[in-house]
């Protein structure tokens, strides 16, 4: 039968590879081999399992030098060919990753808005503040936290909640698929903050009287107790000026009611 000259694309195998390790990236790139056969031993060795072997026992964390040769081309014997040259690069670097431990901060999600509103009157406690995670070391440094599936007040029951997680890569095991949520009635509290910056456009030719205000605010312990003059923003409502004074408008965290502030009237002074 006539023969044909063809080129191929056959995938790297890594085997033996450390258990403490795993491949950086997800595929390994295929590498070009010309071949010369009848057109059904091509056909054969297309839909065969065909690969270059690569032994990785040696291999450290970070990038490894491979070399390939014919010697590493691994097909079924009953496929006859002409192995003729590799047609792309025969050295290459494959990036091998440490399997490692870590622990991320947990983070809750709601279903909506009105769900996490409802959820502010309530502190969430779960045991495990930090979540066990398995995975490449890289790849873990870049996960902030592990979150929670979205939650509602339809998954409780008495005052808990039972929580999926969801995991942030495939590449990735939790130590725990879901986590216990105990949801218990947060004390309400008043809080004053005092020396709050007011704010306004800088494009504004004006100076203002006084330049800072204190706020009075209710909600939550749990709220309340972390909330600071950072917290809070102040701003100059242009909107309502009357006799050359205006109010405040204030931007709080969610959950946090405002009582009072002082003073009412901020006196507003333009420049020549």
């Amino acid at each position: 039968m006539r023969e044909h000259k063809q080129e191929i694309n056959v995938p790297i195998t890594l085997i033996n590879t450390p258990q403490s390790l795993v491949l950086f990236a997800s595929d390994l790139p295929k590498v070009g081999v010309a071949i010369r056969a009848t057109g059904l031993d091509i056909f054969k060795l297309k839909l065969s399992n065909n690969f270059f072997e690569i032994d990785a026992s040696q291999f450290n964390a970070g990038e490894n030098l491979v070399e390939i040769t014919n010697r590493k081309f691994k097909y079924p014997k009953n496929i006859n060919f002409d192995f003729e040259m590799i047609t792309t690069e025969q050295t290459f670097l494959i990036e091998l990753d440490k399997l490692v431990e870590a622990q991320k901060p947990l983070k809750i999600s709601f279903e909506s808005v009105k769900e996490e509103e409802y959820f502010t009157k309530y502190k969430i406690i779960n045991k495990d503040e930090k979540v066990t995670v398995y995975g490449p070391k890289k790849l873990l440094s870049s996960i902030k936290n592990i979150e929670t599936e979205k939650i509602s007040r339809k998954m409780l029951d008495g005052n808990k909640i039972v929580a999926e997680l969801i995991l942030p890569d495939l590449e990735m095991k939790l130590k725990q698929k879901k986590i216990v949520l105990n949801i218990v009635q947060s004390k309400t509290i008043n809080k004053t903050i005092a020396l709050i910056p007011i704010v306004f456009p800088e494009d504004k030719n004006i100076a203002i009287i006084p330049q800072k205000v204190t706020l009075r605010i209710k909600g939550a312990q749990n709220i309340v107790d972390k909330i600071s003059r950072k917290s809070i923003k102040a701003n100059l409502d242009f909107t309502r000026i009357k006799d050359g004074y205006a109010s405040v408008i204030f931007d709080v965290p969610m959950g946090i009611e405002i009582l009072e502030y002082t003073p009412q009237k901020v006196q507003i002074i333009e420049n020549d």
